[in-house]
């Protein structure tokens, strides 16, 4: 493994995943929840998140793995989430 930055470079180990981190994400409180219940606000429309799809736990953990999550948010929601389960 050979990734470099303008700052460092790392020769040995592992990467197993990197992640984008927002300047929201270090300045503000983030909430983690579970959330069972919830209903679609009629008439709502945000093109952001408008796209729902139900992907099974295992199936966002592996894309977890696999590099196409990356928000970190996203990333300590579903890791989270995953171990609670597995309990």
């Amino acid at each position: 493994m050979d990734v470099g930055h303008d700052f460092t470079t790392v020769t040995s180990g592992t990467n197993y995943q990197y992640f984008h981190q927002g300047i929201d994400t270090t300045l503000s409180l983030a909430h983690i929840f579970e959330c069972r219940e919830f209903s679609v606000l009629p008439d709502y429309k945000n093109e952001e998140t408008d796209d729902r799809k139900w992907v099974p736990l295992d199936q966002t953990v592996e894309m977890v793995l696999g590099g196409s999550i990356k928000d970190s948010m996203s990333l300590v929601g579903l890791l989270t989430y995953d171990r609670v389960q597995a309990r």
